[in-house]
Formats: structure tokens, C-alpha cells, sequence
């Protein structure tokens, strides 16, 4: 059985039974379950209370859950609260935003209790046992089958490290460049950006070195430890899933059924271009023209391959 960690958490969910139900589940493993049913009051509770892990609904009346993080990460003395999405929202594009916004975690409802005392469990015991400052982050070096990768950057993020990772393995020769524990840059063979640090954070085995030392400032990259691991193992599950559905690189698309297919990225106005383009694009370009790396335009794109929206050319 588990010992009951001496740890508050704070549930925001307008949706008084559920976060009652939480309570309940939660309150043989933690000492202190809290519970507001708006997104103001539970603005006001982490202000006041200041938990130690924050479990927030998406779909909330005044102000949503995703505006709620957002106000939290622009406070500099709340944005390290540990925060959690449960949400009915199951899309892969809502659970992304969640991720990019910094949470350590995107449980879609309806929830499976053991699952999610599992994940609050998790969590909570990373936060205790994380230090304060990592010791000899000056000299690491090692293989990757005993220091797993996920720990290893976990690591560096926990020490606020600043330096360069370097890594050999699986065919990968690389680096991750990070600065105060964020990943600044990567380069992976001849990929570069979100997509080398995607490939570099999935190795399971290796070589890996890191240098500390001053980064030098100007790069446009900026990936937390927690989202990037979480991304990765997404995209390889996916890319998986979808099997030849996935397509290629080089691989061009087509468009299939119109309506549905303008409904797929209208938050981004290079889909536009996409659409009016009377060529078939490369997947290469329609990532470049979507704004993202082209192992999650593989998968985005796969998916409404697989769903008849789109073909491969």
C-alpha cells in the first residue's frame, strides 16, 4: 500500500461530484486534497494555499483551464507548481496544448482511478526527490542503458543546467544545447530543431557526455524536459499506430474531402496556403508551412490519412 505522502493537491473542476470522487481517491495517498470549483477561486486557493500539485479541468465558465496555466506561468512565483490537466477534451491537439503549456501530465476523462493515483503519485514523488541543485553536472558521462535517458535530462532540467549534451547511439550522433534546464537546441545527423530533440530524448541507448558552460543567446527553440519527453513518446506511439497511414518525408498529400479537411489546422494560416495550392506539397513543406517539425506533421497528417480526410501521393 502506499504511505501517504505529506503533500497538499488542489482539484479545480466545476464539476462538483468529480472533484469530489478525486478527493476521494486521492485521500489515502496524499494528506491534503483541496477543491475549488471555479477557475478563479482556484486561482485565488494556489495564490493562497500554494499546493504542491494542481489538478485542473479544461472546460470551466469565466476562465478555461488552459487560460488558468497561462496565468500561472506568467507568475514567476507560481509558474513551478506542478499542474495536471483532467480534461473531457480527448483530442490530441487539445492534450499538445496542455503539454506545451508546461504540465507535467493530460489525463482525459472518464478516468481510470488506479491510473490516475498512479500518475498524482508519480508526480508528487518527483517533485520530493528532485534537488535542489544536481550535483557534478560538470562532468557527466555515461551509457544511456544505466542512466536512462528521461532521467538523464530530467536531471539537468532539476540542476538548472546550462551546457551541451552530447549523444551517440542507435545511429544518432547529436546534442542537445540547454540553457537553465531548457532545451535551447539540437541537432541530430541532418535534422535540426524540434525534430533532432524528438529523436535524441527517445534514445535507449547510447553514449552521452555533457559540457556546463554559458550558451550563447539568439536561438528560437525553447522545449521543457517534462513536454519534450512526453511529445516523443506520443509520436513514437502514434507513428507506430498508424503503420503506412504515416506518411513520409518526401511523400506528397492530397486532399480528399474538402470541408474536412479545412476544419484540420485553422489555428494556423499556412494551412490556408496548403489548401489554395493547386500542387501536391511535400510533407516537408506542409510542416514548414504549418510551423512544426515534420515528425508531428507525420503524425497530424497521418491521422487524417487514416481517417479519409487526406492521401498519400
Amino acid at each position: 500500500m502506499t504511505d501517504v505522502l505529506p503533500r497538499r493537491v488542489l482539484v479545480i473542476d466545476d464539476d462538483v461530484d468529480f472533484a469530489h470522487l478525486v478527493r476521494a481517491l486521492l485521500r489515502h495517498v496524499v494528506s491534503q486534497v483541496l477543491i475549488e470549483t471555479s477557475s478563479l477561486a482556484g486561482m485565488a486557493a494556489v495564490r493562497a494555499k500554494r499546493p504542491d500539485l494542481i489538478l485542473c479541468d479544461v472546460d470551466m465558465p469565466t476562465m478555461n483551464g488552459f487560460e488558468l496555466r497561462r496565468r500561472l506561468v506568467e507568475d514567476a512565483t507560481l509558474a513551478d507548481v506542478p499542474f495536471m490537466f483532467l480534461s473531457g477534451r480527448t483530442g490530441a491537439t487539445e492534450q499538445l496544448q496542455g503539454l506545451r503549456l508546461g504540465a507535467t501530465d493530460y489525463i482525459v476523462k472518464p478516468i481510470q482511478p488506479d491510473v490516475l493515483v498512479a500518475r498524482v503519485v508519480h508526480a508528487l514523488e518527483r517533485t520530493r526527490k528532485a534537488p535542489e541543485k544536481a550535483p557534478h553536472l560538470d562532468s557527466l558521462a555515461g551509457d544511456l542503458t544505466v542512466v536512462p535517458m528521461a532521467d538523464l535530462v530530467q536531471l539537468l532540467e532539476a540542476g538548472n543546467a546550462s551546457g551541451v549534451l552530447e549523444l551517440a547511439g542507435g545511429g544518432l550522433f547529436g546534442r542537445l544545447v540547454l540553457s537553465h534546464g531548457v532545451v535551447v537546441g539540437a541537432h541530430a545527423n541532418e535534422q535540426s530543431g524540434e525534430d533532432a530533440a524528438l529523436l535524441l530524448v527517445a534514445l535507449a541507448e547510447g553514449r552521452f557526455r555533457f559540457a556546463a558552460g554559458p550558451i550563447a543567446k539568439g536561438s528560437t527553440l525553447a522545449l521543457r524536459v517534462g513536454p519534450l519527453l512526453m511529445d516523443a513518446a506520443w509520436i513514437q506511439d502514434e507513428l507506430e499506430h498508424l503503420g503506412a497511414h504515416a506518411p513520409r518525408v518526401d511523400d506528397a498529400i492530397g486532399i480528399v474531402k474538402r470541408e474536412a479537411a479545412e476544419a484540420l489546422f485553422k489555428d494556423r494560416p499556412g494551412w490556408r496556403t496548403v489548401l489554395e495550392d493547386r500542387r501536391f506539397l511535400r510533407v516537408s513543406r506542409v510542416a514548414e508551412l504549418l510551423g512544426m517539425g515534420t515528425l508531428r506533421a507525420r503524425v497530424l497528417l497521418g491521422q487524417a490519412v487514416q481517417q479519409g480526410t487526406l492521401r498519400i501521393i
